[in-house]
């Protein structure tokens, strides 16, 4: 097993109200309807979440994401979402902030999955992987973009 890390941060600007985008972030439903290739996703008896996506291969690779995190937030301006246990470190911040006709988000998420390959096939294909990765955060920041626009 080896484990590839991409990380990527964002800062955007959305119309909708700080209120409205901190509520959007603390909402599993909602964050769950804008991530692709969800399998499951069920709130566990401890407060986690765990978290289950659909299988991927790709040049023969076979991985399936099961991943368990928790999610937290100041009641105002920040929410986060911490990995706890699996075979995929997710986690992410979402700082928020007023500003004229409406709020600024500034998100940084890192993704870390340990792919069922050798530490030397991990150095040949991190560039790929994490590239994809980082296009996984990004296609993501689009929809939450999209959301929060209406």
């Amino acid at each position: 097993m080896a484990k590839i890390t991409a990380s990527e941060e964002q800062v955007f600007h959305v119309a909708a109200s700080p209120d409205r985008v901190y509520a959007f972030f603390t909402d599993l439903d909602k964050i769950r309807d804008i991530t692709p290739g969800v399998e499951r996703c069920e709130r566990l008896p401890d407060g986690g979440v765990r978290w289950v996506l659909e299988e991927k291969v790709d040049k023969g690779i076979r991985f399936q994401a099961d991943f368990v995190v928790a999610y937290d937030g100041n009641g105002t301006d920040h929410v986060l979402c911490r990995f706890v246990d699996g075979n995929m470190v997710n986690d992410w911040d979402a700082w928020i902030k007023p500003i004229p006709g409406g709020t600024e988000i500034r998100y940084r998420e890192t993704v870390a999955p340990e792919l069922p390959i050798t530490p030397v096939l991990a150095l040949l294909i991190k560039p790929l992987v994490a590239r994809e990765l980082r296009n996984g955060v990004n296609r993501f920041l689009d929809r939450v973009r999209e959301v929060l626009a209406n």
